[in-house]
């Protein structure tokens, strides 16, 4: 696989396409969306689509619902992906999809590839105890997330922001968590970036500084760009821009 990558040009626009967790929805993006927007960017926010019942693999159907939307876009705009938590490992896969040519991948407390690795393996590597946790619940045949508006209540103090995510909430199987996700060999070669939120996502930050990309800390909760768009937008254009 191969990933379509264009060198930048400063007289094209950028557009933003904010790619949500499978586990959650779209609204995880509507401030930060509506704040790039005032600040005169382009942006798109794709809806991972899956199901259970069927053979085609979970990260497979998320890939192609996000490149289906995506292609549906005309224009020579920049396109830069944004990932967030679950959805950093398949940016990859949706730039490699995707007929649109793709400037940057930028990830927002996101894990990043980790070879075929599964959504476990890559939960194991930065926050094991979690990890742990959960494969103890998923293997009970519970499902995951099942937050409470209490468990969001600290990191996502709007309580009208809060009940649209819970709304959104896609509680998965250990299947989900269990199937093994490739990469593009040339994934690390399209230029990137990293915005780290929380701790548990130290170590995807600090490998994508050995990668050599442009990172940024915000300190927050998981979902900062909740609670500060403002922030976060200003972030998010200067790791683009750098």
């Amino acid at each position: 696989m191969s990933i379509v990558h264009t060198e930048r040009s400063r007289n094209l626009e950028v557009e933003y396409a904010l790619i949500h967790s499978p586990l959650v929805g779209p609204a995880t993006w509507s401030p930060l969306a509506g704040e790039l927007r005032r600040l005169g960017q382009c942006v798109s926010v794709p809806r991972l689509r899956d199901a259970d019942d069927t053979d085609v693999s979970y990260w497979r159907q998320e890939v192609e619902s996000a490149t289906s939307a995506l292609d549906q876009t005309v224009g020579d705009r920049r396109l830069v992906l944004v990932g967030h938590s679950g959805a950093g490992t398949l940016l990859p896969l949706i730039g490699n999809q995707t007929r649109r040519p793709v400037d940057r991948f930028i990830y927002i407390d996101a894990g990043l590839p980790l070879e075929g690795a599964s959504r476990l393996a890559e939960m194991t590597n930065s926050s094991p105890e979690f990890a742990s946790r959960l494969c103890e619940e998923l293997a009970q045949g519970n499902r995951a997330p099942n937050w409470t508006d209490d468990d969001l209540r600290p990191i996502i103090p709007d309580d009208g922001l809060r009940r649209q995510v819970i709304a959104e909430l896609q509680p998965r199987p250990l299947a989900f968590y269990q199937e093994p996700i490739p990469s593009p060999a040339n994934w690390a070669n399209v230029p990137g970036g990293y915005l780290q939120f929380s701790p548990p996502y130290a170590s995807a930050a600090e490998r994508a500084r050995q990668i050599g990309w442009p990172c940024h800390n915000l300190p927050g909760g998981h979902f900062h760009m909740l609670v500060d768009p403002s922030a976060v937008a200003a972030a998010l254009i200067s790791i683009s821009d750098s």
